[in-house]
């Protein structure tokens, strides 16, 4: 597993830009990335006139797939997804991830989206969600 680090932030791309890392068809990325204020909220002390909002919305990128083909799916989800947990406090976890991913795979983007989505639904039940969930999926064509 690759993993591009904070050190890769951007705030603009460009098709000009040097990838901050190379991948192949199939290969799991990890992007750790900071917050939309760039890690500079430490505390509810913290306010809004202090932030240097040049760097606010940081990306980390970007990532370039070497051979990815038509009918490929690339799939980016945030860590909401694995650390949803049900009433007993279980988490959904990487690998349910992953095969959920896999089972849905067949679907266009929205379904698959969808699917994914209830299959996390289905686990959790009505227990409240502690963090948010990020779920992106793009058909190469």
């Amino acid at each position: 597993m690759r993993a591009i680090g904070t050190d890769r932030q951007v705030y603009a791309f460009s098709e000009r830009m040097e990838p901050a890392a190379r991948a192949s068809r199939g290969e799991t990325v990890v992007f750790h990335a900071q917050d939309a204020f760039g890690g500079q909220v430490k505390s509810a002390a913290d306010v809004l006139t202090d932030l240097d909002f040049s760097r606010v919305n940081p990306a980390t990128g970007p990532l370039f797939v070497d051979d990815a083909e038509p009918g490929d799916t690339l799939v980016v989800y945030s860590d909401g997804a694995c650390d949803a947990a049900n009433f007993k406090d279980e988490h959904f976890g990487r690998e349910r991830l992953l095969d959920s991913i896999r089972r849905n795979a067949a679907y266009g983007a929205q379904r698959m989206v969808e699917e994914v989505q209830w299959d996390i639904r289905r686990f959790t039940g009505l227990a409240p969600r502690a963090d948010d969930l990020t779920l992106l999926v793009v058909k190469v064509l």
